[in-house]
């Protein structure tokens, strides 16, 4: 199975504040992107992420997280070389980047995420085409983020992820979609909040989640965790091996 050249122009995602999913469609510009409107102004509001965080003290409250809208931006990729993996061989690939308004502590700040949309990569289904599949990602991806602007103000980002994240996987299952599809809009949701309250506090994930500024209670996740402390090392690591992953079609 190959991505084809705009194969993903059809899709219709993108939400706001008092927004309905279903009245937008997708706006292609001269630069090749396909851009969803959320009619959410976002103009001035970019945060800017600080340098690490060695001497900077006792870390800033991040307070209560609020996702308040969203934009998606689309581009189709293409890979340097056939890139096989299971069922499928890709070519090409749309890119997503999503830009969403959070506030956080009451200020406004943009948190950004990104991530491909790749054929098979969630569901394995051999009978599906790879825009029957972009539907399904586009369908999690709208479900995880109007979910997010229903759940309201959160006490931290880990609040709010367990609130979108419960409610989505109770939807997926009343559908039939498959966990690992269903958690993907959500980890998008997750990674934008994170972005934006690293940007508010002017600091890098690493010290932001070492500090509690992300309000992570990993015993919620999984009882086991309980008990075990701060398990993160005092300093994040320098160097890491790079894992490179060539699937040859």
């Amino acid at each position: 199975m190959r991505a084809g050249p705009g194969s993903f122009l059809g899709v219709r995602v993108g939400f706001g504040v008092g927004t309905s999913l279903g009245n937008l469609g997708p706006i292609p510009d001269a630069a090749g992107f396909v851009w969803f409107r959320s009619g959410m102004d976002c103009a001035g509001l970019e945060g800017r992420l600080g340098e690490d965080s060695a001497g900077m003290g006792t870390l800033k409250t991040g307070g209560a997280v609020r996702v308040e809208g969203a934009e998606f931006f689309v581009r189709l990729l293409r890979t340097r070389l056939p890139f096989r993996y299971g069922i499928t061989e890709m070519t090409e690939v749309p890119h997503l980047w999503v830009r969403a308004r959070v506030r956080v502590g009451g200020r406004a700040v943009v948190g950004y995420a990104g991530d491909h949309l790749p054929p098979k990569w969630f569901t394995k289904n051999p009978g599906t085409s790879f825009e029957e599949d972009l539907a399904g990602m586009q369908r999690s991806i709208g479900a995880a983020f109007g979910r997010a602007v229903e759940a309201g103000q959160a006490e931290s980002v880990f609040e709010l992820w367990q609130r979108v994240y419960e409610g989505q996987h109770r939807w997926a299952a009343g559908i039939g979609m498959e966990a690992l599809l269903a958690g993907f809009g959500v980890s998008l949701v997750e990674r934008v909040c994170i972005d934006a309250v690293c940007r508010d506090l002017g600091r890098p994930f690493g010290s932001v989640l070492r500090e509690g500024g992300f309000g992570l209670r990993v015993e919620e996740v999984h009882p086991v965790l309980s008990g075990v402390g701060n398990f993160l090392p005092e300093k994040p690591v320098r160097s890491i091996f790079v894992r490179h992953t060539v699937g040859m079609g």
